[in-house]
């Protein structure tokens, strides 16, 4: 699982659809990101949070190659190309949106299917040992 900051236009087009590649600048934290092997992009703005699976990671010479322009809206071209700057990126391509639910929790169930059973806890502190006599002070 990868982890991407973006703001809100580009949080918007990706969840939408309409951008299916995230470009991030050439450096030692995204190639050591990029040899993890990652199947998860998560995109976060604010507190909204969008995953998406990554089906290829590709290292390009610049934000102008043909591979990664083709995978751009139209509107957004030039503004990545301005934020990331020129020399060499990494291109995450971005597959389907990956849905968690509560199909994906762990559920645990009590005896014959019903809830969980819980363990009553005593109230008050009991005393071990001896007690002292009633008269002592």
């Amino acid at each position: 699982m990868v982890s991407f900051r973006v703001r809100r236009p580009y949080f918007n087009a990706i969840k939408g659809g309409t951008k299916t590649v995230e470009v991030r600048r050439h450096s030692p934290y995204w190639v050591a990101a990029m040899n993890r092997g990652p199947r998860e992009a998560v995109f976060v703005c604010g507190k909204d949070v969008h995953r998406r699976g990554i089906r290829v990671i590709l290292t390009a010479g610049s934000v102008q190659a043909p591979a990664v322009q083709a995978c751009l809206p139209a509107d957004m071209r030039g503004k990545v190309s301005e934020e990331v700057g020129e020399g060499p990126v990494i291109a995450f391509y971005l597959g389907e949106e990956i849905v968690r639910g509560r199909a994906s929790t762990r559920i645990v169930e009590g005896p014959a299917g019903g809830p969980p059973k819980r363990r009553k806890r005593p109230r008050g502190r009991r005393r071990k040992g001896r007690q002292a006599p009633l008269g002592a002070t």
